[in-house]
């Protein structure tokens, strides 16, 4: 069996087009560590929206008077609010 002589990186394998097939290393690095996750997960998504309930409601003092609150047009909301 003949050693292979020319080792490239994927990248330079998948960029240009070579007369020849020569081995590659890793796609990824095996000894790549995962990337970190986001700083701080409760600002997306789901857990931002609940945060966001959960102080309307103790904000207006309840559940009923959030409803009442966002059904009535007529009552003067706080500009800090808008």
């Amino acid at each position: 069996m003949k050693p292979d002589i020319v080792k490239t990186s994927h990248s330079i394998l998948s960029r240009f087009k070579l007369p020849f097939r020569p081995s590659t290393h890793y796609v990824k690095s095996p000894n790549q560590c995962l990337a970190p996750m986001d700083p701080d997960p409760l600002v997306t998504g789901l857990p931002l929206e609940m945060m966001r309930v959960s102080w309307n409601v103790a904000w207006y003092g309840g559940m009923d008077s959030l409803v009442n609150n966002l059904v009535t047009p007529d009552r003067k909301r706080d500009a800090d609010l808008e």
